[in-house]
């Protein structure tokens, strides 16, 4: 799978809250600040964030 940005992604989503193999990129929009806490409170992995180069 080449690299793959999903934008307008909410909390109804699958891709939102289950773990994805490659380089998968998500974007959400919020409201609110609560909203965005919210959502990264939600996730069972943890606050992670990942960068992936080509040397």
């Amino acid at each position: 799978m080449p690299p793959t940005i999903f934008a307008g992604v909410n909390d109804n989503m699958i891709i939102s809250h289950e773990e994805t193999f490659g380089l998968v990129v998500i974007f959400a929009v919020f409201e609110t600040e609560e909203q965005a806490i919210r959502m990264a409170n939600h996730s069972v992995y943890g606050l992670q964030c990942s960068i992936s180069t080509q040397i």
